[in-house]
């Protein structure tokens, strides 16, 4: 909350203004359909832990892993219901694959509580979202050139994350770790809220950006909870007709 806050207070403060020049201006297109690439920063933590039993004892496997930075594609399309009010429909998606670390701490097979400690890495681990929003939209012509779109609501997300399933150990000196992975995959909700420019290069064409900001959580095991979303930048066609 403490980063969405800041963004939703500088969004109005921008709608707020460009309401204020635009307030004149009637939108008369009956729809539109927005196709971008960007960009969504930030980072997430994507580490879990992994218990079993060995030897009498307690094997465990930390995999350290961050979701980082990655592009992303948008669709958004919408048709207006009253005055400069639209409802919209937005589907984007992104992949963040990327490497991890798995620590593994061994049981000593004849030595009770003399636990040995095994780094590997595990590269090319996959993660995917697809996200679909239903959003209100207010477009705010300024001029017959430009105008901006501030669009709100709820979001269902599909997060696909690949995660350690299971442990092969094999002994010598040291003993050498191997890991199965599993993907596992949920449905989430959240929300999205952002504003997008379009500069109008004909009636009908345009060129535009945007800047928005996606949150949903997702509980995929006990031990393994993923923030998905963040902030999100793009550009591309803007059609309107």
């Amino acid at each position: 909350m403490k980063k969405v806050l800041p963004f939703l207070l500088s969004l109005a403060g921008v709608l707020a203004a460009t309401d204020a020049r635009a307030q004149m201006l009637e939108w008369k297109d009956r729809g539109f359909v927005d196709l971008s690439g960007g960009f969504q920063s930030g980072k997430t933590d994507a580490s879990s832990t992994l218990s079993f039993p060995l030897y009498d004892e307690t094997a465990t496997l930390e995999t350290a892993r961050e979701l980082g930075s990655s592009p992303l594609w948008d669709v958004t399309a919408g048709l207006r219901v009253w005055g400069n009010l639209a409802v919209a429909v937005s589907v984007s998606g992104r992949m963040a694959n990327g490497d991890a670390v798995a620590t593994t701490i061994v049981p000593d097979p004849v030595f009770y509580d003399q636990p040995r400690s095994v780094e590997a890495p595990i590269t090319g681990m996959k993660h995917s979202e697809l996200a679909g929003s239903l959003l209100a939209a207010w477009v705010f012509p300024v001029t017959d050139q430009l105008e901006f779109t501030a669009m709100v609501g709820p979001t269902a997300v599909r997060v696909s994350h690949e995660a350690v399933k299971g442990v092969t150990i094999t002994e010598g000196t040291p003993p050498t770790v191997a890991v199965g992975l599993e993907t596992l995959s949920k449905s989430v909700w959240g929300y999205t809220a952002g504003l997008d420019g379009r500069y109008a290069i004909t009636s009908r064409f345009g060129v535009g950006a945007f800047l928005r900001y996606s949150a949903a959580t997702a509980n995929l095991t006990s031990d393994l909870k993923l923030d998905v979303g963040g902030l999100q930048m793009g550009a591309g066609l803007r059609v309107r007709f």
